[in-house]
């Protein structure tokens, strides 16, 4: 073999440096990737000087190599399929070792199949891994160089060096694409998300609104845009607000969904709810949702409160969720309405669940709240908690409109670094005036009319129903009665006479205070037992019958106190 003269030579690296940079030129004006390709194997023919050249690419789904070679117009017909570990590439492709052979026909290890399908037999054929750090992008073949009968040790290294370029082309590329593709899926997932708020926002009531004597507010912040909380509030009759929170289980869309298919069943519903049907109306709805959602194991934690304005009452019931928190009229403080909490709504069949009737005249606020409320990371690195909660609400004046928006700010607040779930509030407000807390005069026959009237407002203002509380005024009655004739006596100057009222979540209390003669719980209790009861009143024992506990006491200080109690739950 002849070697070539200096000039020769050099002219030559000359060439192969200028079909270099020609190469890297197009192969980074590549638009498309099967133009790449092309560009990779017609470069890598023109650097070889060979009759084939050809890149073989691994597939994903099979790890076979798919065969991209000058011999073939893959873009049509598409590349040749080189099973797993066949052929000298197939073998490169697993050790990263180069193989150049000068007859591949011999070769133990040549696929005789694809060079069958060719038409053009393998003689010299040079073949290298395309290396991209510890990685291997592919294989590259070299065939039949055309002005001598082998590849050198230089033409691999050339190969070698055309390889390199082409691995970094194609990790470039690659990571063009997956950018690429990664922008594509965040922008679909925006939309996804966007489309997914603006279909769950349309579920949801607008979060201030007035419905007769009660004025409704809620907040609602899902965690990642769209999740499983919501609330609602209907109106099936003008007297009647059925509102709550529900809370899906699980996040994302797949909540959204669920929640998006709770909200629509208790639209659906609402007009048939109740205070008589409140239990049977959710009954039936948690089986329409188990319908639906037990097949994904899904559930919904879940309370509901019925307001009826007309009667003076709330019904409430709680899955899997906190009872509802009420702000005491008289001394401002937040307390928990004694609600059982039942299992998961929609988890499985119900027959009854537990229902409970509060007077309307317990609160003038009512809170209902997601875990995402009470569950918070604060500042100080514990959870908010229940007391966290009440704690907050009680740190408000309540009387003040803005007190709610307070709340939720002073809620975002104490967060170490923001919700990390699904997080609701509700509010519903009794804006109804209570009746004065006290009454106060000289004890005489039209003062106590005055007491009687007094005790009357506050047994409608409580709900006690009409019936009942015919038969609690005649105790009152009763009691007043005594109070004028006996404490004091007819022919004394009439004395101080003091009543006031009071109304929690299970009871109705009316106090009487005086300070003629008293009688002590014993005393009391004896005289409801005599037999004979002396003209002017109808005795204590009916006092007793109609109320739900009585109780008499004298201090010297305040001097005799008579308490009335009727059970109201």
């Amino acid at each position: 073999m002849t070697t070539a003269p200096p000039d020769s030579s050099a002219k030559n690296r000359g060439l192969l440096v200028e079909t270099l940079l020609g190469v890297a030129a197009s192969l980074s004006a590549s638009s498309d990737f099967d133009t790449l390709l092309a560009n990779i194997l017609h470069g890598a023919r023109a650097v070889m000087r060979c009759a084939a050249c050809s890149i073989s690419l691994p597939d994903t789904a099979t790890s076979d190599l798919l065969i991209h070679s000058t011999q073939r117009d893959w873009r049509k017909e598409g590349p040749w399929r080189l099973p797993k570990g066949q052929g000298i590439a197939g073998r490169v492709f697993e050790t990263r070792e180069p193989v150049n052979t000068a007859d591949a026909m011999q070769h133990a290890e040549h696929y005789k199949r694809i060079g069958a399908e060719t038409g053009l037999s393998a003689q010299a054929l040079l073949t290298i891994p395309l290396m991209d750090g510890a990685s291997c992008r592919g294989v590259m073949q070299a065939m039949n160089p055309r002005d001598r009968a082998q590849f050198s040790a230089e033409d691999m290294h050339i190969f070698i060096a055309f390889g390199s370029l082409v691995s970094v082309t194609l990790g470039r590329r690659q990571a063009e694409e997956e950018s690429r593709a990664r922008a594509v899926q965040e922008a679909e997932r925006r939309a996804e998300l966007e489309l997914a708020r603006q279909v769950q926002a349309t579920f949801l009531p607008e979060p201030d609104a007035e419905h007769g004597s009660l004025h409704v507010q809620a907040f609602l912040e899902q965690a990642t845009g769209i999740g499983g909380d919501c609330y609602f509030f209907h109106a099936p009759q003008p007297h009647l607000l059925l509102a709550g929170v529900g809370d899906v289980t699980g996040k994302g869309s797949s909540a959204a969904l669920d929640m998006a298919r709770l909200t629509t069943q208790i639209e659906l519903a609402a007009s048939r709810c109740t205070p008589e049907s409140f239990n049977t109306w959710l009954v039936e709805l948690n089986n329409v949702l188990y319908e639906a959602m037990h097949a994904d194991d899904n559930a919904v934690a879940l309370t509901a409160l019925l307001f009826d304005t007309a009667h003076r009452r709330v019904y409430a019931a709680a899955f899997a969720q906190h009872p509802p928190l009420c702000r005491d009229h008289a001394t401002g403080t937040w307390r928990e309405v004694a609600c059982p909490r039942q299992g998961f709504f929609g988890q499985r069949r119900l027959s009854a669940c537990n229902v409970i009737t509060i007077p309307l005249a317990a609160g003038s606020h009512w809170l209902v709240h997601s875990d995402g409320i009470t569950e918070a990371v604060a500042t100080n690195g514990g959870q908010l908690a229940r007391d966290g909660l009440v704690s907050l609400l009680e740190s408000h004046d309540w009387t003040n409109p803005s007190a709610f928006d307070l709340s939720v700010d002073t809620w975002r607040k104490n967060l170490a670094s923001g919700a990390t779930d699904d997080a609701t509030l509700l509010l519903i407000e009794d804006r109804t005036t209570p009746p004065l807390r006290e009454f106060a005069a000289l004890c005489t026959a039209e003062s106590i009319r005055a007491a009687r009237a007094f005790f009357e407002l506050w047994g409608r203002f409580a709900g006690i129903p009409q019936d009942t509380l015919l038969t609690l005024l005649v105790g009152c009655d009763e009691i007043l009665t005594n109070v004028i004739k006996h404490a004091y006596g007819l022919e004394k100057p009439p004395g101080p006479l003091w009543c006031g009222a009071e109304v929690s979540t299970s009871v109705v209390r009316f106090i009487i205070r005086h300070h003629g003669a008293g009688i002590t719980q014993e005393q009391a209790a004896a005289q409801a037992d005599a037999r004979s009861r002396e003209e002017g009143g109808l005795g204590l024992a009916l006092v007793c019958r109609v109320f739900s506990r009585v109780h008499f006491s004298t201090n010297a200080e305040r001097g005799s106190e008579i308490v009335l109690e009727k059970v109201l739950v």
